[in-house]
């Protein structure tokens, strides 16, 4: 089968859309498959900010000659959900259209994430509420008009059932974790770390939680003063140490690591004495930060949301914003040493279930069928 996957990132292991993209197309091709993908520079694009509205507008137009003019060449052609909002007759009628979704931007017209109040704040969605407004506009255009549609959680299927889409049309196919992932994990165990330590793997921002950390994380100090909590890659909405910090407790500050950038290798190192994880994300599409944390025998708690019900057990999720739930949890697990360490066994297992061999399989399934 000859498959074109399209990105609209620059393609580099270390940016979310392409780094799923280079991973499926690594392991589509260990099965026969002939695989292309290009991003915005194999389009002739100099202009990568892939958040600013010229570059959508130029994106689109290039991505709709070069299909128009290349997709006769495929079986099956493979894009990002926000970026062909065009006509599908525009195109070979041969080739299978497939449109893909990495983080649902229709969630965002439902889903709140909650954030501090300000004038500034307020002024600045306001203005962004137009280009919000394009982004569903040619969101929807580009699903309508797509072949197939492939979703990695089964949120984003209800969801687009929901608001029309026919259930035939949706396949959800999670991500997974490649060979070489794998070995940056193996000098993790299951035995329970010396200190208490709890994790959050991934940018600290508001559709993440960042409002909500703070509290969280005190109440835990109420019952146990000691434990301590590491920010790993928590570099993006804010720059440096101090503007997360304004998140927290001042009496919370000692007891905070923060990690902004860190090499891929280097995970286990910082993962090995973290105990248990915290996710208190309102939306992923499929969250390898809490997928890694579960790999390094490390159980996670997140709400009940897009993304993490798609690895976490029903136990291990709460409603969104329950943030005493979140506490009990983690409480919980913390006295209990016996539990946390089948739980830690648990987390591993479930973690290696999830492999880009299984993706690539179930991927061409769905292509075929």
């Amino acid at each position: 089968m000859n498959i074109l996957f399209c990105t609209p990132q620059p393609i580099s292991h270390y940016l979310g859309i392409s780094r799923v993209l280079i991973d499926i197309k690594d392991q589509l091709e260990e099965l026969g498959h002939n695989v292309d993908l290009i991003g915005p520079i194999e389009l002739g694009m100099t202009n990568t900010n892939f958040a600013s509205n010229i570059f959508r507008r130029e994106y689109t137009e290039k991505l709709k000659d070069y299909l128009i003019a290349n997709s006769k060449l495929y079986d099956v052609v493979d894009y990002d959900h926000e970026f062909l909002p065009f006509d599908r007759s525009l195109f070979n009628r041969k080739t299978l259209f497939v449109a893909r979704t990495v983080l649902l931007v229709q969630h965002t017209k439902f889903i709140k994430p909650k954030k501090p109040w300000s004038l500034r704040s307020t002024i600045g969605s306001i203005l962004r509420y137009r280009q919000f407004s394009i982004r569903l506009n040619d969101s929807w255009k580009t699903l309508v008009n797509a072949d197939l549609i492939n979703v990695p959680n089964e949120h984003d299927k209800a969801r687009l059932i929901n608001m029309g889409i026919k259930a035939d049309k949706v396949v959800v196919i999670p991500f997974g974790l490649s060979p070489e992932r794998l070995k940056h994990f193996e000098m993790l165990t299951a035995d329970t770390p010396k200190i208490k330590k709890i994790c959050f793997l991934g940018t600290f921002d508001y559709r993440k939680g960042a409002s909500l950390f703070g509290q969280i994380f005190s109440d835990i100090r109420k019952s146990n003063p000691e434990t301590r909590l590491l920010l790993l890659g928590c570099g993006g909405l804010f720059s440096n140490r101090d503007s997360i910090l304004k998140f927290f407790k001042n009496e919370d500050h000692d007891h905070i690591e923060t990690v902004f950038k860190f090499q891929r290798e280097e995970i286990g190192l910082y993962l090995k004495d973290c105990s248990l994880g915290l996710y208190p994300s309102y939306m992923e599409g499929f969250p390898f930060g809490i997928l890694e944390m579960l790999l390094a025998y490390i159980p996670v708690v997140a709400f009940d949301a897009p993304g993490a019900s798609m690895m976490l057990d029903k136990e291990d999720l709460v409603d969104v914003e329950d943030q005493l739930a979140m506490v009990n949890w983690i409480l919980k697990l913390l006295s209990d040493n016996d539990q946390l360490i089948e739980k830690r066994m648990k987390s591993h297992e479930k973690a290696l279930s999830f492999t880009w061999e299984f993706v690539a399989q179930k991927t061409i399934e769905a292509y075929r069928r």
